[in-house]
């Protein structure tokens, strides 16, 4: 047995400076936003391990030795982040039910630590001590790069005048730069551990759909198509470029349909009934797109009690 033990806090600090302006000029109006996003992340850790191992000396007569194992590493981790995230919108106003609209901005998500990957640090401690040279940057094995992304979206929302109808549509395109994204380690490390894409896009579409059919009857529907892929990513082995970004479905549809009986009852109000029914996939669940999940549907139900 073997301990390979792992004690760490960690501690995340933040703030934030964010402005917006607009200006109306007929049927359209223009937004601007500009935020500063500062984000700190330190963590104290702790590795620690004591025990034997058995050494065999090659090409002597001499004999085994147990030798002793120990190891107590602590230290700090800092990393800061900061970025400036500007943002444009322009809407046109068709009626005063319906709009369209374009949106531009930058997205951005701050980098981390892996804390599942400790062991791993401390099995290339234990190697090393054992004279057989790893390689050892904690920092390096541990921590991601922040995740930047530009995000285009062209799209409208459309209503009757009664409100009995609605609908939303939407069309996007993603440019993402050092994605974040959760694998499994390599070898016989255990958990899992976010690491970066080179570079990836998406595009795809989603509406959604709103219906009165009748007094308390009601509608709602929407689906999404989504194509992701890997532009740029090479995790030193293979080249995953072209291929599905993991965790991503290519389809996702839902539709609920509820019916709403007003009972006149001093204790019971109202009788809500619904059903609805979700579907997505398929969805890939590692880089090379050998393991996935083809799309699969869920139905669900329930019964609704209002009162007073």
């Amino acid at each position: 047995t073997l301990l390979l033990g792992s004690d760490f806090v960690t501690s995340t600090t933040g703030w934030a400076l964010y402005h917006e302006s607009s200006l109306s000029a007929g049927k359209w109006l223009l937004t601007l936003g500009l935020r500063l996003d500062n984000e700190y992340i330190s963590m104290r850790y702790h590795n620690y391990t004591d025990s034997y191992y058995t050494a065999f000396p090659s090409n002597t007569d001499k004999p085994a030795q147990e030798v002793k194992l120990s190891i107590d590493d602590r230290n700090r981790l800092k990393k800061r982040f900061m970025e400036l995230l500007p943002k444009f919108t322009a809407t046109y106003n068709i009626d005063n039910y319906s709009t369209l609209y374009i949106n531009a901005a930058k997205g951005y998500k701050a980098g981390g630590f892996n804390t599942q990957m400790f062991s791993e640090v401390l099995q290339r401690r234990i190697k090393d001590y054992m004279g057989l040279y790893q390689q050892l940057d904690v920092a390096d094995i541990i921590t991601y790069d922040p995740e930047e992304s530009w995000n285009f979206e062209l799209g409208g929302h459309f209503s009757t005048k009664d409100a009995r109808f609605s609908s939303d549509v939407a069309l996007f395109w993603i440019e993402c730069f050092d994605q974040q994204l959760t694998v499994f380690p390599e070898g016989q490390t255990t958990g899992r551990m976010m690491t970066n894409a080179g570079r990836t896009r998406s595009f795809g579409a989603e509406v959604s759909l709103n219906a009165r059919l009748a007094e308390g009857l009601y509608l709602n529907g929407a689906y999404g198509y989504t194509n992701a892929r890997f532009r740029e990513f090479k995790d030193g082995v293979n080249d995953y470029a072209g291929k599905i970004i993991p965790y991503a479905p290519q389809h996702t549809a839902s539709a609920t349909l509820s019916y709403g009986i007003n009972i006149e009852s001093r204790w019971l109000e109202k009788i809500t009934i619904r059903a609805t029914g979700r579907g997505a996939g398929r969805i890939y669940w590692n880089e090379r797109n050998d393991i996935y999940q083809p799309f699969y549907a869920t139905l669900d139900g329930s019964l609704r009690f209002d009162g007073s």
